[in-house]
């Protein structure tokens, strides 16, 4: 009932308007009911498509914060393999992975508004240029240390294996035992202690460090007793030679030495601890990111459903006025046309007293 009466009263309205005007009417009822349709929908892409683009980036952010950290664990590596081998393509390598640190903090921080995240990122950065410069500290030191091996390790300690080789056999051949015998053990401390030598550059334990130094000092001894041992001049001169060799060989061994303690210093209180705080940088900056990631993703699908449901909501109510805007013209005018063309056919019939029931109309009906 009180769904009628205001339908009713509708009614009544529209029937004094002209049938053009009538159906005119409708039709920019509906037109109007698309378009907000169409605004709306148009509206709600567009807000959803920013929303899926704010997730990209922040996708993008994760992404770019994780490769950083991936990128410094790989140039820890890098420097591991430089040290041991000291080969220009991995000092290049941790060089060029620095380089791509620093473009992708400079890219995240172009995506980035918040001003934390920016302090973030410039701390980082600048954790990054002094690896850099911790890392140029160690290839100069390395560039120290190949010298020294090549120009007096590798240099003296051939020498010292002929010369004493030299005296073993020539003793041994003319019968100067004792002389033989110290020769002979002189080259075994030596080959001992370039075996413990070459260890500690590889592994840098103190432990083999040790048992080098023990090792000169049995060849002192050993080169001491083959010298006394020995007669002739020549010999003689050629075990100070071997003393001399093992002099040279042995402080180059220490300058090695000292190198490479330098090098484990910066690696352990600095690179480390580089690398360690730019972990822990990236870790929370990716932390955040994920969260905002997340927040945007459950915002974009909630944003979906209203889109959704806003959607079929104006389809419903434009459905309900097309059928109310289609139900009042078939009142208006097909109804009436009906009722009229009845009428018509009782006068035609001779009815003169037939009422008119749509007269009081002002539209094109109530003037026929």
């Amino acid at each position: 009932m009180y769904i009628l009466n205001p339908l009713r009263v509708l009614n009544n309205s529209v029937s004094n308007l002209k049938i053009p005007t009538k159906i005119i009417s409708v039709l920019a009822l509906l037109i109007a009911v698309i378009a907000v349709l169409a605004v709306k929908g148009s509206f709600s892409i567009k807000n959803v498509e920013k929303q899926f683009h704010l997730y990209a980036d922040r996708s993008e952010s994760t992404n770019k914060a994780r490769d950083i950290q991936a990128t410094i664990l790989k140039a820890e590596k890098q420097v591991a393999n430089y040290i041991q081998t000291s080969s220009a393509e991995s000092a290049n390598d941790v060089e060029q992975l620095l380089i791509s640190v620093k473009a992708n903090i400079e890219a995240l921080a172009k995506q980035t508004t918040s001003a934390v995240n920016l302090n973030k990122l410039k701390t980082i950065g600048n954790e990054a240029d002094a690896y850099l410069v911790a890392f140029k500290r160690i290839k100069k030191l390395q560039e120290q240390r190949d010298k020294t091996i090549t120009d007096t390790l590798d240099r003296f300690s051939p020498v010292m294996e002929r010369q004493a080789t030299f005296i073993m056999e020539s003793a041994y051949n003319n019968q100067v035992a004792d002389a033989a015998f110290h020769s002979g053990q002189a080259l075994r401390h030596l080959l001992l202690a370039r075996q413990y030598v070459s260890e500690y550059i590889l592994t840098h334990e103190e432990t083999h460090f040790d048992a080098a130094l023990s090792e000169f000092q049995l060849i002192n001894t050993s080169t001491s007793a083959m010298e006394g041992a020995l007669t002739n001049r020549n010999r003689q001169r050629v075990a100070r030679n071997i003393g001399k060799a093992q002099t040279r060989y042995a402080a180059g061994f220490l300058e090695v030495a000292d190198i490479t303690r330098t090098q484990d210093k910066i690696i352990a209180e600095e690179l480390y601890a580089i690398a360690n705080k730019v972990s822990e940088n990236i870790l929370a900056l990716t932390m955040e990111f994920q969260a905002d990631q997340l927040a945007l993703g459950t915002s974009v699908g909630n944003q979906v459903s209203e889109a959704t449901q806003s959607g079929l909501l104006w389809s419903l109510l434009g459905l309900v006025i097309a059928i109310i805007s289609g139900f009042l013209v078939i009142i208006q005018v097909s109804s009436p046309a009906k009722k009229l063309a009845l009428t018509m056919a009782k006068i035609s019939g001779g009815d003169l007293n037939t009422e008119l029931e749509t007269s009081k109309r002002k539209d094109e009906i109530g003037d026929m």
